[in-house]
């Protein structure tokens, strides 16, 4: 059996890209602590920008992000 824990940082350096732990497709681009860009869900409106992120909800995103122009 193999077990993997992948322990959240403690120390973000911004700017960065989390994601949401309860959903995975929820991906924002944080620039500062609780606030950030919606980059990618199906949910909730591409460019959105708050200022009030719950920040225990996400975790650093180790994925990539392509933007393009179609």
């Amino acid at each position: 059996m193999k077990v993997e824990v992948k322990a959240k940082k403690e120390n973000i350096e911004y700017p960065c890209l989390m994601v949401c732990v309860h959903e995975p497709c929820l991906i924002v681009l944080f620039v500062d602590e609780d606030k950030g860009t919606i980059l990618g869900n199906d949910d909730y409106e591409i460019g959105k920008y708050a200022i009030n992120w719950n920040m225990s909800e996400f975790m650093q995103f180790e994925g990539s992000v392509t933007l393009k122009n179609d």
